[in-house]
Protein backbone atom coordinates (compact mmCIF):
# COMPACT_ATOMS: atom_id res chain seq x y z
CA UNK A 1 0.00 0.00 0.00
CA UNK A 2 1.54 3.23 -1.06
CA UNK A 3 2.18 5.87 1.25
CA UNK A 4 2.94 9.54 1.66
CA UNK A 5 6.60 10.33 3.18
CA UNK A 6 6.09 12.34 6.79
CA UNK A 7 5.55 15.95 5.84
CA UNK A 8 8.08 18.26 8.05
CA UNK A 9 6.61 21.35 9.40
CA UNK A 10 8.06 24.20 11.82
CA UNK A 11 6.45 25.88 14.48
CA UNK A 12 7.52 29.57 15.65
CA UNK A 13 6.56 30.80 18.96
CA UNK A 14 7.25 33.97 20.36
CA UNK A 15 8.37 32.29 23.55
CA UNK A 16 11.05 30.28 22.09
CA UNK A 17 12.04 28.03 19.36
CA UNK A 18 9.70 24.95 19.12
CA UNK A 19 11.56 21.52 18.09
CA UNK A 20 10.81 20.04 14.86
CA UNK A 21 7.68 18.29 14.25
CA UNK A 22 6.59 15.48 11.68
CA UNK A 23 3.16 14.37 10.87
CA UNK A 24 2.89 10.79 9.71
CA UNK A 25 -0.48 9.26 8.08
CA UNK A 26 -2.46 7.14 10.54
CA UNK A 27 -2.53 4.34 8.11
CA UNK A 28 1.50 4.54 7.14
CA UNK A 29 1.47 3.45 11.19
CA UNK A 30 -1.37 0.75 11.35
CA UNK A 31 0.46 -0.99 7.77
CA UNK A 32 3.74 -0.71 9.40
CA UNK A 33 5.87 -3.00 8.05
CA UNK A 34 8.72 -4.35 10.73
CA UNK A 35 11.80 -2.44 10.75
CA UNK A 36 14.14 -5.55 9.96
CA UNK A 37 12.12 -5.84 6.75
CA UNK A 38 13.88 -3.21 5.11
CA UNK A 39 17.14 -4.70 5.61
CA UNK A 40 17.85 -6.10 2.23
CA UNK A 41 16.26 -2.30 0.94
CA UNK A 42 18.85 -0.16 3.06
CA UNK A 43 21.74 -3.05 1.44
CA UNK A 44 20.60 -2.49 -1.84
CA UNK A 45 20.73 1.01 -1.56
CA UNK A 46 24.06 1.44 0.47
CA UNK A 47 25.94 -1.29 -2.27
CA UNK A 48 24.06 1.23 -4.74
CA UNK A 49 25.82 4.37 -3.31
CA UNK A 50 28.94 3.00 -2.33
CA UNK A 51 29.81 -0.49 -3.10
CA UNK A 52 32.80 -0.63 -0.61
CA UNK A 53 30.64 0.03 2.54
CA UNK A 54 29.54 -3.28 4.20
CA UNK A 55 25.82 -3.12 6.04
CA UNK A 56 26.30 -5.50 9.08
CA UNK A 57 24.93 -6.78 12.13
CA UNK A 58 22.04 -4.64 11.36
CA UNK A 59 18.96 -4.41 14.35
CA UNK A 60 17.10 -2.45 16.02
CA UNK A 61 17.38 -0.40 18.98
CA UNK A 62 15.37 -2.50 21.49
CA UNK A 63 17.71 -5.47 20.24
CA UNK A 64 20.78 -3.19 20.20
CA UNK A 65 19.61 -2.23 24.04
CA UNK A 66 18.68 -6.06 25.29
CA UNK A 67 22.37 -7.07 23.69
CA UNK A 68 23.62 -4.03 25.85
CA UNK A 69 22.49 -5.19 29.55
CA UNK A 70 22.92 -9.22 29.25
CA UNK A 71 25.72 -9.38 31.70
CA UNK A 72 23.27 -7.76 34.06
CA UNK A 73 20.01 -9.21 32.92
CA UNK A 74 21.72 -12.95 33.21
CA UNK A 75 23.02 -11.52 36.71
CA UNK A 76 19.35 -10.82 37.77
CA UNK A 77 18.20 -14.16 36.55
CA UNK A 78 20.80 -15.74 38.81
CA UNK A 79 19.89 -13.59 41.77
CA UNK A 80 16.48 -14.31 41.20
CA UNK A 81 16.99 -18.14 41.23
CA UNK A 82 19.05 -18.51 43.71
CA UNK A 83 16.30 -15.74 46.21
CA UNK A 84 13.46 -18.87 45.12
CA UNK A 85 16.11 -21.61 45.87
CA UNK A 86 16.94 -19.95 49.39
CA UNK A 87 13.33 -19.60 49.75
CA UNK A 88 12.35 -23.26 49.24
CA UNK A 89 15.25 -24.30 50.94
CA UNK A 90 13.81 -22.57 53.97
CA UNK A 91 10.18 -23.41 53.80
CA UNK A 92 11.54 -27.42 53.43
CA UNK A 93 13.89 -26.92 56.31
CA UNK A 94 10.96 -25.24 58.53
CA UNK A 95 8.30 -27.69 57.25
CA UNK A 96 10.61 -30.89 58.44
CA UNK A 97 11.73 -29.06 61.83
CA UNK A 98 7.76 -28.57 62.51
CA UNK A 99 6.58 -31.52 61.92
CA UNK A 100 9.51 -33.41 63.89
CA UNK A 101 8.54 -31.01 67.01
CA UNK A 102 4.64 -31.93 66.04
CA UNK A 103 5.71 -35.59 65.98
CA UNK A 104 7.53 -35.42 69.33
CA UNK A 105 4.41 -33.88 70.84
CA UNK A 106 1.55 -36.12 69.42
CA UNK A 107 0.58 -37.78 73.17
CA UNK A 108 0.40 -33.81 74.33
CA UNK A 109 -2.23 -32.87 71.51
CA UNK A 110 -3.87 -36.00 72.00
CA UNK A 111 -4.34 -35.59 75.80
CA UNK A 112 -5.24 -31.76 74.89
CA UNK A 113 -8.21 -32.75 72.44
CA UNK A 114 -9.19 -35.57 74.48
CA UNK A 115 -9.80 -33.22 76.91
CA UNK A 116 -11.95 -30.88 74.61
CA UNK A 117 -9.36 -28.76 72.93
CA UNK A 118 -11.12 -27.67 69.65
CA UNK A 119 -9.17 -28.61 65.99
CA UNK A 120 -8.39 -24.57 65.79
CA UNK A 121 -6.67 -24.43 68.66
CA UNK A 122 -4.54 -26.92 68.09
CA UNK A 123 -3.52 -25.78 64.44
CA UNK A 124 -3.04 -22.33 65.86
CA UNK A 125 -0.75 -23.92 68.87
CA UNK A 126 1.54 -25.02 66.10
CA UNK A 127 1.19 -21.80 63.76
CA UNK A 128 2.09 -19.59 66.74
CA UNK A 129 5.60 -21.26 67.17
CA UNK A 130 6.40 -21.04 63.42
CA UNK A 131 5.03 -17.47 63.15
CA UNK A 132 7.64 -17.17 66.24
CA UNK A 133 10.84 -18.59 63.78
CA UNK A 134 9.47 -16.73 61.01
CA UNK A 135 9.27 -13.10 63.16
CA UNK A 136 12.85 -14.39 64.18
CA UNK A 137 14.40 -15.09 60.81
CA UNK A 138 13.00 -12.24 58.98
CA UNK A 139 14.02 -9.81 61.68
CA UNK A 140 17.84 -11.35 61.50
CA UNK A 141 17.18 -11.67 57.30
CA UNK A 142 16.51 -7.31 57.84
CA UNK A 143 19.09 -6.62 59.80
CA UNK A 144 21.30 -8.41 57.84
CA UNK A 145 19.96 -6.18 54.48
CA UNK A 146 20.32 -3.00 56.21
CA UNK A 147 23.60 -3.80 57.42
CA UNK A 148 24.70 -4.93 53.46
CA UNK A 149 22.85 -1.83 51.59
CA UNK A 150 25.99 0.41 50.59
CA UNK A 151 26.98 -3.22 49.41
CA UNK A 152 24.02 -4.18 47.46
CA UNK A 153 23.06 -0.90 45.94
CA UNK A 154 25.56 -0.98 43.23
CA UNK A 155 23.65 -3.97 42.18
CA UNK A 156 20.56 -2.12 42.33
CA UNK A 157 18.72 -0.28 38.94
CA UNK A 158 16.07 2.24 40.28
CA UNK A 159 15.62 0.75 43.64
CA UNK A 160 16.42 1.86 46.70
CA UNK A 161 18.77 -0.47 49.16
CA UNK A 162 15.76 0.41 52.01
CA UNK A 163 12.78 0.56 49.50
CA UNK A 164 9.69 0.05 51.87
CA UNK A 165 7.65 -1.37 49.18
CA UNK A 166 10.21 -3.92 48.28
CA UNK A 167 11.15 -5.21 51.73
CA UNK A 168 7.52 -5.20 52.42
CA UNK A 169 6.59 -7.45 49.36
CA UNK A 170 9.66 -9.83 50.21
CA UNK A 171 8.94 -10.01 54.18
CA UNK A 172 5.37 -11.08 52.55
CA UNK A 173 6.16 -13.76 50.50
CA UNK A 174 8.90 -15.19 52.96
CA UNK A 175 6.06 -15.28 55.94
CA UNK A 176 3.70 -16.73 53.39
CA UNK A 177 5.81 -19.38 52.30
CA UNK A 178 6.97 -20.14 56.08
CA UNK A 179 2.85 -20.48 57.32
CA UNK A 180 2.27 -22.45 54.34
CA UNK A 181 5.23 -25.02 55.04
CA UNK A 182 3.86 -24.79 58.77
CA UNK A 183 0.23 -25.22 58.15
CA UNK A 184 0.87 -29.06 56.79
CA UNK A 185 2.41 -30.04 60.00
CA UNK A 186 -0.35 -27.94 62.35
CA UNK A 187 -3.54 -29.52 60.01
CA UNK A 188 -2.11 -33.20 60.60
CA UNK A 189 -1.53 -32.70 64.14
CA UNK A 190 -5.27 -31.06 64.70
CA UNK A 191 -6.24 -34.96 62.69
CA UNK A 192 -4.71 -36.80 65.99
CA UNK A 193 -7.21 -39.77 67.12
CA UNK A 194 -7.30 -38.30 71.35
CA UNK A 195 -8.49 -42.10 72.11
CA UNK A 196 -6.10 -43.66 70.08
CA UNK A 197 -3.18 -41.72 71.89
CA UNK A 198 -4.85 -42.41 75.20
CA UNK A 199 -4.70 -46.09 74.15
CA UNK A 200 -1.38 -45.70 73.57
CA UNK A 201 -0.58 -44.60 76.82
Amino acid sequence: MPTRPPTATRYVSPKGAIPPVAYISYLQDIFKRPPLALVETVRKIVRDAAPGVPVTSVMTQSQWIDASIVQERTFANLCAAFAFLALGIAAVGLYGAMAYAVSGRTNEIGIRMALGAERWRVVWMVLREVLALAAVGIGLGLAGAWAAKSVISSFLFRVKPADPLTTALATGVLAGALLLAGYAPAARAARTDPLAVLRHE
